[in-house]
């Protein structure tokens, strides 16, 4: 056989310890057969252990009478005290004084109901519920024969969590209907209220379906039925843990699946209402950008117009001042022909006795003025009206010949 592993090795050797087992290799064999569940395994060595000897143990319990056993309870105790009001001190009380009576009894949890059915999620072991009542004349044969029996008790030890109730006072029978109500079990509530009220205590329930009304083990079944009954009870527990493991897992790969889906939305969201900002942005400073153009345009042409209206009224004002131009028959006059910009060329007449500064005058009134254009005549080399003449002496003393040429060039 090949070398356990070290989990292996911890489970035969619980193997032993909770089935009683001395043979290393029947609890390897038990182990195997059961897929390594330590549980089941103990379960199945347990009903294999009883079926070989259950006949036998059924025919003594069948003859024996009833009246061979006494019909009180071996110790005088209470199995509950009288109040209630805690209900783990009762349930410890109930395992003490019943560890007294029947020494060999299963081990009880003396927790309240709603952690042992949190223990039985986390463990997957069904809650198993006790229902005594010492009034009954069975109560000490079931429990001395049956609870005490070494292969039931590992069973109720290793595949439940087992919790008593007592219900020799009636009375202790609400409270339990109650917490089981309360707890959302009422089909069992209903159940354990008409069972506690009977005479088929004590009585074993197994809480498998917690929404259905429960199959259990009366006082008059036989200890190979109950073994059978229990076994089968683990393991539709088992069994519906798994599919309820599994629902729960399915359930939150799809959450897992709904969550990535909206995480992607978001960002997909996100990115898109991102994108739609940045395009608006970019419209909004492209629109901002067109207005301002606009609007620059506009002052642009608006200053244009302006400044061509105080031109012209500027050249109007100028040429008002302006002597009259002299006629062509007029004695003492001078030509000039005036070479302007991009080509253009004018003609005009001057008295020899005007100033050269009517000559400037003239050309302002025309647009151009000193300030933006330079006058040059035809000499060689040229010279700079403005800065060659006197603008305040006439033509005849600056010696002006009678035809001249000026050129008007942009500063």
């Amino acid at each position: 056989m090949p070398a356990l592993t070290r989990s292996q090795q911890k489970k035969v050797e619980s193997f032993m310890e909770m089935a009683n087992c001395q043979d290393e290799s029947t609890a390897m064999s038990h182990l195997s057969e059961s897929k390594w569940d330590l549980d089941e395994a103990v379960l199945q060595f347990a009903l294999m252990n009883v079926s070989d000897d259950s006949s036998d143990d059924d025919e003594e319990y069948m003859e024996i009478d009833e009246c061979d056993f006494p019909l009180t309870p071996v110790a005088t105790g209470k199995l509950f005290p009288n109040s209630l009001d805690d209900v783990p001190a009762a349930l410890r009380h109930f395992s003490e004084e019943f560890g007294k009576r029947y020494p060999g009894a299963p081990s009880f949890f003396t927790g309240t109901l709603d952690k042992a059915l949190e223990l039985s999620k986390e463990v997957s072991r069904p809650v198993l519920l006790f229902l005594t009542n010492d009034k009954q004349v069975s109560m000490n044969i079931f429990c001395s024969s049956i609870m005490c029996n070494p292969s039931l008790a590992s069973v109720l030890s290793n595949g439940f969590v087992l919790f008593p109730w007592d219900v020799s006072d009636h009375q202790n029978l609400s409270p339990l209907v109650s917490t089981l109500s309360f707890l959302g079990l009422r089909e069992i509530s209903r159940f354990i209220n008409q069972l506690g009220s009977g005479d088929s205590l004590p009585a074993l329930i197994p809480f498998v379906r917690l929404n259905d009304i429960p199959t259990f083990c009366q006082s008059s079944d036989t200890l190979d039925h109950i073994l059978a009954m229990l076994y089968g009870a683990a393991e539709d527990f088992r069994m519906l843990s798994r599919s309820q493991a599994e629902i729960q897992r399915e359930r939150e790969e799809r959450e897992m699946i709904r969550r990535i889906q909206e995480e992607e939305y978001q960002a997909s969201l996100a990115a898109d209402l991102a994108k739609m900002e940045k395009k608006r942005q970019v419209e909004e400073e492209k629109r901002r950008k067109i207005e301002e153009e606009e609007k620059e345009m506009k002052r642009k042409i608006e200053e244009a117009e302006r400044a061509k209206a105080e031109e012209e009224a500027r050249k109007d004002h100028v040429a008002r001042e302006l002597p009259s131009e002299p006629a062509a028959n007029e004695k003492e006059v001078i030509q000039v022909k005036f070479r302007l910009p991009e080509g253009k060329m004018t003609l005009r007449r001057f008295r020899q006795g005007e100033t050269i500064g009517i000559l400037v005058q003239y050309l302002s009134s025309i647009g151009y003025q000193v300030e933006k254009y330079k006058f040059f005549n035809s000499d060689f080399p040229k010279k700079n009206i403005m800065g060659h003449f006197d603008t305040g002496n006439t033509f005849t003393q600056a010696k002006w010949p009678a035809r001249e040429q000026i050129f008007v060039e942009e500063i």
